[in-house]
Order: structure tokens, then C-alpha cells, then sequence
């Protein structure tokens, strides 16, 4: 997870940082210990992801602006589960999921987007067909 939150602040293409988040965000569900569990939430990471790529253009810039601002709380996080400290993982996974949502909900388009979307239709159906579900 470490060296995923490095690699979001060093990132030099538009392709790292949504690779990065993926890996530490994997990393993090299959902590769970739960494989079933670790399946479903690296599609959902995966949906997030990619939508939050289509809502932030996609482009370095874009995901420097929606991403790196979040390695303070993912470091929080990463520090907590080194010191094994379950109530402030929990917390700082709390507080990073809570501002993830606000950055992504502050996205231009974010609110316009609908499950009706042909865009938004097509990104879910590439997931799946990705996913083999």
C-alpha cells in the first residue's frame, strides 16, 4: 500500500494513478482475509476507478488533481495498519472513503451522470465483460 501512495505522488502518466489506486485499494480488500469479499470490492474499486476517470478527463492532470490530494488520508491509513492499530485503520479508512466521495461528487458532470447514460451503460458492461462475471 506503501508503495501504492508513492506512486500516485510520482506519477508521470495518466495511466499510473489509476493503476496505483487499483493496487491499493486491492491491497487493502484482500487484507480482508475474505476472498469473496476481496473479489467484489475490486470490481467495485474498479468501477469507481473508472468512473472516476471519465468524470475527471482522464488526462494527468485531471487524476493529479482528483487523486494525489488524497494521499494524506491514504497515508493515515497505511500508517495505522503498520502500527496495528485497528480503531484508527478503521477511522482513517472512514474518513478516506468519506472524502473520496466528495471529491468524486465535486467532479465536473458528476451529478448528471445516470444509470441511463449511454456512456456510463457502456463502462459498466466493459467491467463486466472484463470481470467475466
Amino acid at each position: 500500500m506503501q508503495a501504492a501512495v508513492h506512486a500516485i505522488a510520482a506519477a508521470s502518466t495518466a495511466d499510473a494513478i489509476p493503476n496505483a489506486l487499483i493496487d491499493f485499494l486491492g491491497t487493502l480488500a484482500n487484507a480482508a482475509g475474505n476472498p469473496l469479499l476481496a473479489i467484489l470490492c475490486r470490481f467495485l474499486t474498479r468501477v469507481q476507478v473508472d468512473l472516476t476517470g471519465e468524470l475527471c478527463g482522464g488526462t494527468l492532470a485531471g487524476w493529479r488533481k482528483t487523486a494525489v490530494p488524497m494521499n494524506p488520508k491514504r497515508q493515515r491509513l497505511v500508517d495505522a495498519i503498520r502500527a496495528r492499530d485497528g480503531e484508527g485503520a478503521r477511522l482513517a479508512a472512514h474518513a478516506y472513503h468519506a472524502q473520496s466521495m466528495k471529491v468524486i461528487g465535486a467532479l465536473p458532470h458528476a451529478g448528471s451522470a445516470r444509470m441511463t447514460d449511454a456512456a456510463l451503460s457502456d463502462l459498466l458492461g466493459s467491467l463486466l465483460r472484463r470481470s467475466g462475471l
